[in-house]
C-alpha cells in the first residue's frame, strides 16, 4: 500500500524533531530507490501501487489492450493493465488520455487496474492532423466545428510527419490567450490514407479494436460440436443471402411448398443462425470481450468484429459444404 508522511507520524505519535528525522529518513529511502512517490504526498515501496488511485490511460498495445499509469508518481511506478469493465455501467469505454479512478491489484502477469469511475481530468482529447513548420508544430482538429488548434513541443513531434493523424490531449495551463498547449497521446495513421475516415470514426467513438492474446487463444481452441443432442439438417438446401465479398455468413434460409393437404397453398420456411453460444460460454474471456464490444462495427473498408476471426469468419460462418452448428426454427405459413 501507500502512506503519507503525516499518516506515519500520527501513527507513531512523532512530533518536533522526530518528525524532521522521519522526513530525512524518507528522503534517504527515496534516494536509494527503496521508496517511490505516489501522488502529491504519498509514498510506496518501489515498484508497488496503492490499492486505489487516480491514473491516466497512457498506452494501447497492438491487441487493443489499454494500460494506465498512476498520476503524479515517480518513474518506478509500474503501468497496469486496464481490465474489462464487467459492472454493466453505461457510457463510452475509457480511451487514450482519459483520467480514471481505479483499484490496483497484483495479477498473475503484473499489475492490473479495475475501473471505479471516469473522472473529469481537465484535459480534452483532440483527434487531429499534424502540421509542421520551421517555427512550430500544430495539431489541427479533424472536426471543423472545433477551435482547439494545439501547439506541441518539437521534442514530442520527433518522428512525426506533416499529415499524420494523431490523438492529442489539451494540457492544463495558465495561458489565457493564443493556441492551447497539447500532448501527443497516440499516432493513428495518415490523413491521405484511404482508411482515414474509418480510423477517425473508430477513435472518435471509442470503438474497441483487436483482441487480447487470451481471447485469441480461447477462440483458436474451439472445435465444432458433435451431432449429439442436435438435429441433422444437412439435407436441407439452405442458402445464405450476402454480398459476394462477405466473409461472415451468420444466417441461412430455405422455403418449400407445404405438401400437407390441410394447408393448401401454404409454405414451410426454415431459418438457421450460427450457434455462437456453442463457443462463447458465460464467464469466459470470449464472453467478457463480446460483452465489452457489444457488436461488430462495420465501416466502408473494414469490420471491427465482436469475435475473433476464428469464430466470426470461421466456425460461426455458415459456409457452403462445411458442417456448422446452428439454432434453427421451422415455420409454417398458411
Amino acid at each position: 500500500g501507500s502512506a503519507e508522511k503525516t499518516d506515519i507520524a500520527r501513527h507513531f505519535g512523532l512530533k518536533g524533531g522526530d518528525r524532521r528525522a522521519l522526513r530525512e529518513m524518507i528522503r534517504e529511502l527515496e534516494a536509494e530507490g527503496a521508496l517511490g512517490k505516489r501522488g502529491k504526498k504519498g509514498f510506496s515501496p518501489s515498484g508497488a501501487l496503492p490499492p486505489v488511485g487516480v491514473a491516466d490511460v497512457v498506452e494501447r498495445d497492438v491487441d487493443g489492450e489499454m494500460y494506465v499509469r498512476l498520476v503524479e508518481a515517480s518513474d518506478d511506478a509500474p503501468r497496469a493493465l486496464l481490465m474489462p469493465d464487467n459492472s454493466g455501467r453505461t457510457g463510452p469505454a475509457p480511451g487514450m488520455g482519459d483520467r480514471l479512478l481505479v483499484k490496483f491489484s497484483q495479477g498473475a502477469e503484473g499489475w492490473e487496474a479495475r475501473l471505479v469511475k471516469k473522472l473529469d481530468s481537465e484535459r480534452t482529447r483532440v483527434l487531429g492532423v499534424i502540421r509542421k513548420s520551421n517555427r512550430e508544430v500544430r495539431v489541427e482538429p479533424v472536426d471543423r466545428r472545433s477551435k482547439d488548434v494545439l501547439l506541441v513541443p518539437h521534442a514530442q513531434a520527433e518522428g512525426l510527419k506533416d499529415g499524420d493523424l494523431v490523438l492529442a490531449a489539451i494540457e492544463k495551463g495558465d495561458q489565457r490567450y493564443g493556441p492551447k498547449r497539447g500532448k501527443i497521446l497516440e499516432t493513428i495513421g495518415r490523413e491521405d490514407d484511404a482508411r482515414a475516415a474509418s480510423l477517425i470514426a473508430i477513435h472518435s467513438h471509442g470503438v474497441p479494436t483487436g483482441f487480447s492474446e487470451a481471447v485469441e487463444q480461447e477462440a483458436e481452441d474451439q472445435e465444432l460440436p458433435s451431432l449429439k443432442g442436435r438435429e441433422d439438417l444437412r439435407d436441407l438446401p439452405l442458402i445464405t443471402i450476402d454480398p459476394a465479398d462477405a466473409r461472415d455468413h451468420d444466417d441461412a434460409v430455405y422455403a418449400q411448398k407445404d405438401e400437407d393437404p390441410k394447408n393448401e397453398g401454404g409454405w414451410i420456411v426454415w431459418v438457421a443462425i450460427a450457434d455462437v453460444a456453442a463457443y462463447v460460454r458465460p464467464g469466459t474471456a470470449l464472453d467478457r470481450e463480446a460483452r465489452e464490444k457489444g457488436n461488430s462495427t462495420y465501416f466502408p473498408d473494414r469490420v471491427e468484429p465482436m469475435l475473433p476471426e476464428r469464430l466470426s469468419n470461421g466456425l460461426c460462418s455458415l459456409k457452403e459444404g462445411e458442417n456448422r452448428a446452428t439454432m434453427a426454427v421451422r415455420m409454417v405459413f398458411d
